[in-house]
This record gives C-alpha cells, structure tokens and sequence, in this order.
C-alpha cells in the first residue's frame, strides 16, 4: 500500500519512461489522426468544448525569491503577462507558470496533489541549482528508471516538481529544464478518469495502466495517477492547473452539463473547480493568442525584448557617471560614484561611507540578454544578482539572487535583492533586502542627488 508522497512517486517513476514514449509517439500522430491536438486550438462549441491546458500555479510565501528560484534553478523566464494580476506570469517552453503569494501551509504527505514533471541535462548540475538557489531535495540518491534518473525536488516554499535525466536526451549537462508533463495524483484512478473525460480530455491508451496518460490539448500533457491516501484539502499548498478558453460564457454552461461543480463563481473571466480528490482547477478568459503554444519566431521576438529591456536599464545605470551624496531614512549619509570602464561595458559603483573606514563595490553589466550586478561586500561574500523586472516604463529595476562567491549556503547572509527607481537624471534611489536562515528583511531605503 502507498503510504506517502514519496512511494507514490516511486510508483510514478516506475512509469515514467512510458510517459515519454508516449509524448514522443503523439508529436509523431499523422496530421489526420488528430488535427486539433496538432493546431492545439481549443473548441469552444459547447457540445464539444475542451479545455486548453495553458498553466499550473503555485501558491509561495515570497513571490520575487520564487521568481528567483525558477528563473535561476529551472530554466523558467519572466513573461510581461498583465493576464493574472497580482500574480506574476513565468514561462518554460509552452508552459507557464503562475507565482501567487499565499501563506498556506504544504500539503500532507499522503494527500492528493499536481505537480510539475521536468526533464534537466544532468542531474547533479540541476540539483546543485535547486540547492544554491534556496530549494530542497527529497530523494539525494537518484531514483534508477528505464530511461535514466530521477529526483524529486521542493522550491523553496514546499511546492513538489520532479527532475528527469533521460539517457537518452539528445542533451549537453547545461541543458536548460523544460517542463516534460503534469501529474495528477488522486484516490481513485477510474473517477479522476472520469473527471478529466467529461472535462473533454481523450485517454491516449489503456495499455499502461495504473498510470492513465490523456492526449495532449494544449501546452502539455496531463497523467493520471491513483494512490493518495486521502484528498487535497483547501487551504493547503497545491498546484492548480490553469486551463484556458477563449470564450466563458460558452465554456461555463458546458462545465455545468457536465456535471462540474463550480466552487467560486465567475469573477473577472475566472471560474475554479476541483477534481474528485480535491485538486484545485480554475478555468480563464484568455485572449485566443494566449491559446497556442510558442513559436520559434515567438520566442526570438521575446528573446530580443527581454534584450531591449536589459539594455535600456543598462542605459540607465550609465547616465549615473559621476558623484552622488546618499542620505538613508535612518538618517546617515554615504558618497558614492560611478564609473563606465572596459569600452562602455561595465559600469562601476564605489561605495565609501556606508561603513565606516570601508569601501564597498558593485560592478553592473550586460550577460546577452541579462543584465547583471556583481556586490563586492563588507559581509565578505559576493552575490551576484541578476535584472527579473523592468517596471515604470524602465525607470525601476528589481534584481533578484542569482548565486555567489564566497558564500557557502544561501542561509548564510548576504544581500540578496535590490531595487533601483530613476527619478531624474540628478535623482536616484535604492534599496537593498538581507536575507538570512531563510528569512528575507528589507534594510532602508537611500535616496541620491547628483552632488554639483
């Protein structure tokens, strides 16, 4: 009997090298086999409708350290999506990945749960990732399958992922994450069957039960899973799977005739529902170019605004040339100046007065289409952080964590986020956060003049 979380996905492990087979098979599917899997366009005829698999989300405690962690450690990029507000929009592939703040507590051990499935180039390189960038590993010892490793992970704030190493990956050990599927866990396989059939969702095959693998209707497949020992509860950390429409008011009278229990009613092109072991559900409005996965023209035109973006906060930090007198809101001053070196590719900040009888040293430049910042610390260590957000039309720009020198853990502390809002070309603030034993706290903020 399956006690736990981790003997279920022991259990999925088992299967898994079925799973891509069959991922593999369905990109294979003749054109006339399954026209609409292949166009991914959902059909929003009410007597047909299924729903476009378009996200998952997760709930975090901290929405920037998690965008931090799945940028950083999984290959995931921020998305200038306004869809979702407040949360915050990622991207891996076709997938997104919704990051909302909430303070629920994980999930039981033996409870119902979704989770993300990732293939990664090599499994200590993504472990090592996951480590330095404030996640946990549950398994150290990788799990042998048919077709090669496999590691079970947390982020940061308990949410589960597995990373797959597939043997044989046309892959390098650098190889970005992708997101390879998402796992349904529930208690009873046949009524989770039922749930997702009704919802409009095919089986691909009946040969590789218990582990049920739909046929792919949207950014990723979903597999389903028996074996919880007991249901998802409510308030408790869980993936949501996030489907989408281009029209709910076909959509919704569609999920009623088919027996859909709608747990919280339309509010704002929003509708949520569970599956019959209480994972959570929601179904969205989204603009019909939402609804089809990311082509390579796509990406290269997101490639270079995200280069745009990077470049023109770069711009920014050039403009301050020169000397500036800092006065912090606890009251004392520092004197700083700034320096473009190498041919206009590095720009260098000299901290004086902030400690007294030390100088500090942040250095800023372009990696491709990031933009980077490099703290030589008084704390000893040097976090390198990297440009996550572009907000204000480019006149505030937040920096996350990326990794460090000299910094042994990530619970060991250090400067850890930054935040720079232009005002004028004469008129710059700052502010910093210090994160320790996993606990992050804003230090004060210091507003500069240029000094005349």
């Amino acid at each position: 009997m399956l006690t736990s979380k981790v003997q279920l996905r022991k259990e999925f492990l088992k299967n898994i090298s079925i799973y891509i087979q069959i991922v593999t098979l369905s990109f294979a599917l003749p054109r006339a086999v399954s026209a609409q899997s292949a166009s991914m366009q959902p059909n929003n005829a009410s007597s047909n409708f299924t729903p476009y698999v378009w996200a998952i989300e997760h709930g975090v405690a901290n929405v920037q350290r998690a965008i931090a962690f799945y940028t950083n450690a999984l290959g995931f990029e921020v998305e200038e999506n306004n869809c979702c507000a407040p949360a915050k929009v990622l991207r891996n592939g076709a997938v997104r990945l919704l990051l909302s703040r909430s303070e629920a507590k994980p999930s039981a051990v033996n409870a119902a749960y979704t989770h993300l499935n990732m293939r990664v180039g090599d499994l200590s390189v993504a472990v090592a990732a996951v480590r330095q960038n404030g996640g946990a590993v549950e398994n150290d010892a990788p799990q042998d399958f048919a077709l090669g490793k496999a590691v079970t992970i947390h982020d940061p704030f308990g949410n589960s992922i597995n990373l797959l190493d597939i043997a044989s990956d046309n892959k390098t050990a650098d190889s970005k994450p992708a997101v390879f599927n998402i796992g349904v866990v529930g208690e009873n396989l046949e009524k989770e069957e039922a749930f997702f059939t009704a919802l409009g969702f095919q089986i691909y095959s009946r040969e590789y039960l218990p582990d049920l693998p739909l046929q792919r209707h949207g950014a990723a497949a979903l597999v389903l899973h028996g074996g919880a020992k007991t249901p998802a509860k409510s308030g408790r950390r869980n993936g949501t799977i996030i489907l989408g429409t281009a029209d709910l008011s076909t959509a919704l009278p569609a999920l009623k005739t088919r027996g859909v229990k709608i747990t919280s009613p339309n509010a704002g092109g929003v509708v949520a529902f569970n599956d019959p072991a209480g994972n959570p559900l929601k179904l969205m409005q989204l603009e019909a170019a939402m609804l089809t996965a990311p082509n390579a023209t796509n990406g290269s035109a997101k490639n270079n605004a995200a280069a745009e973006s990077a470049q023109s906060g770069f711009e920014q930090f050039k403009k301050l040339d020169g000397q500036w007198i800092g006065r912090s809101t606890k009251g004392w001053e520092e004197t700083i100046t700034f320096k473009t070196i190498a041919k206009g590719s590095v720009v260098v900040e000299n901290s004086f007065d902030a400690h007294p009888n030390e100088t500090m040293m942040t250095m800023f430049h372009l990696d491709g289409s990031r933009l980077l910042l490099t703290h030589y610390c008084v704390a000893g260590s040097q976090p390198r952080l990297a440009a996550t957000a572009f907000d204000d039309a480019g006149r505030t720009v937040t920096f996350t964590f990326l990794d460090a020198t000299n910094l042994p853990s990530r619970d060991k502390g250090h400067m850890d986020k930054a935040v720079f809002r232009f005002a004028d070309d004469n008129t710059f603030s700052s502010q910093w956060t210090w994160y320790q034993e996993g606990k992050e706290s804003w230090m004060e903020e210091i507003k500069y003049e240029r000094k005349k």
